[in-house]
């Protein structure tokens, strides 16, 4: 597990006024990332969705039941944001299949 990702957990709050707004909270996690298979990569772009990845989390206990994630490649200076279209426990390690949203 040697790439640092970030799970979002997102929660509702009312603000100073009573309104209702979304909280997003970051938790810092190390995962192993690997590209998705041809098949959910296709079954993804006709749904509008692209970039897929697989993330693998050492620990099933670090996943929470977050919908999105952010993970910034080598190499690059921004953290792209995901959504985590699929779970999958594999003995004591959790996969997350991800799509990033076509802009």
């Amino acid at each position: 597990m040697n790439q640092l990702i970030k799970l979002i957990t997102e929660t509702e709050s009312r603000d100073e006024y009573g309104a209702w707004k979304t909280v997003e909270t970051e938790t810092s996690v190390f995962a192993d990332i690997s590209s998705i298979s041809q098949t959910e990569f296709y079954k993804a772009s006709s749904n509008d969705l692209f970039g897929g990845i697989k993330v693998t989390l050492a620990d099933c206990l670090d996943y929470n039941g977050e919908k999105k994630l952010k993970y910034k490649a080598f190499g690059s200076t921004d953290w792209t944001e995901y959504r985590i279209t699929r779970t999958y426990v594999n003995g004591t390690k959790q996969e997350l299949t991800c799509e990033k949203a076509v802009e």
